[in-house]
C-alpha cells in the first residue's frame, strides 16, 4: 500500500449518515480515518492526531465549520492541514468566506459523489506528498 492510501482523513459533520457514508468509502480506498459529530470533538481530534487533510461541515452544533476552519489556519501546527468544505450551503457569500478563511475546496454535498470526493481528496494528498518530498529530497 502506497503512502498516499495510508493518509489520514479527518471528518467532521454533525449529520452519522454523512460520516458513515465517507467513512467507509475512505476505509475502502485504503485510508485511515477520524470522525467527529461537532466542530469541538474535531478540532481536539485534529489537534491530537495531525490528519493529512480534513473534510468539513459548515453547518454544525457547537462550533461551526468556519469557527472550526479560522481555528485550524491560526495554529501553526495546523495550518498547512488542506481543508475542504463539504456543505449543504452554496452561496456566493459562504463560498467567498470558506475561501478567505483557507479552504482548499468548497463543495455543495448535493453536487459531489463520494467517490469524486474521494478522487479529489486523493489528488490533494498526492500533491502534498510530493511537496514534502521535494522538502526532504533538497
Amino acid at each position: 500500500m502506497s503512502k498516499i492510501q495510508k493518509s489520514l482523513i479527518c471528518l467532521i459533520d454533525d449529520d452519522e449518515t454523512i460520516l458513515e457514508m465517507y467513512r467507509l468509502k475512505f476505509e475502502i480506498d485504503g485510508y485511515r480515518v477520524l470522525c467527529a459529530q461537532n466542530g469541538a470533538d474535531g478540532l481536539a481530534l485534529i489537534k491530537k492526531q495531525k490528519p493529512d487533510l480534513v473534510l468539513l461541515d459548515i453547518v454544525m452544533p457547537d462550533l461551526d465549520g468556519f469557527q472550526v476552519l479560522k481555528r485550524l489556519k491560526a495554529k501553526e501546527e495546523t495550518r498547512q492541514i488542506p481543508v475542504i468544505l463539504l456543505t449543504n450551503l452554496d452561496s456566493p457569500e459562504d463560498r467567498r468566506t470558506g475561501c478567505e478563511l483557507g479552504a482548499l475546496y468548497f463543495l455543495p454535498k448535493a453536487e459531489y459523489l463520494p467517490k469524486d470526493v474521494a478522487n479529489l481528496a486523493r489528488e490533494i494528498l498526492a500533491v502534498a506528498q510530493e511537496k514534502r518530498r521535494k522538502k526532504i529530497c533538497k
